[in-house]
């Protein structure tokens, strides 16, 4: 860690980080801390950041939502608390949740519901049943919509 890096200095690393990929504001606060920046240069250097578009918390947690959600396959319940810990704001949270397609979500969680039967084919319909659970439960989806869509694949069958 360096001791009292200056302000210039700071942001300009730190527009860098930024400029890599969507970055939240606890991250940030974060790095410049590793970097040295004394703290009552933090708030100052965060504003900078929003004002020249390094840094925006909505846009950042709009493309963690679609990313968790595409390429992880995680459900909202997982996406929400990953986004509480990095340090955003519930109605940032909120915006950014909302903004889940419908049809996505339940293809996705369709999805990994089949392909975990197609695993556990060879349990007992009420025993695979309670394992899909747990395991979309663990990706961070609602237990009453996996119930629901076993409910629906039942059907099909």
């Amino acid at each position: 860690m360096e001791n009292n890096i200056s302000l210039k200095d700071a942001l300009s690393r730190v527009a860098s980080f930024c400029a890599y990929r969507e970055r939240s504001i606890g991250e940030v606060k974060i790095k410049l801390s590793q970097l040295g920046l004394a703290p009552e240069f933090m708030d100052e250097a965060i504003e900078k950041l929003k004002e020249e578009g390094f840094l925006n918390e909505e846009r950042f947690a709009n493309y963690f939502v679609q990313s968790k959600l595409n390429q992880n396959r995680w459900g909202r319940i997982k996406i929400i608390a990953a986004l509480r810990q990095k340090g955003v704001e519930n109605v940032i949270i909120d915006k950014a949740i909302d903004g889940i397609d419908t049809d996505i979500y339940y293809e996705v969680l369709t999805k990994l519901i089949r392909k975990k039967c197609g695993a556990l084919k060879n349990l007992a319909p009420q025993q695979q049943y309670v394992k899909v659970v747990a395991y979309v439960s663990s990706k961070g989806f609602e237990p009453a919509l996996a119930f629901e869509i076993l409910k629906k694949e039942e059907e099909i069958k």
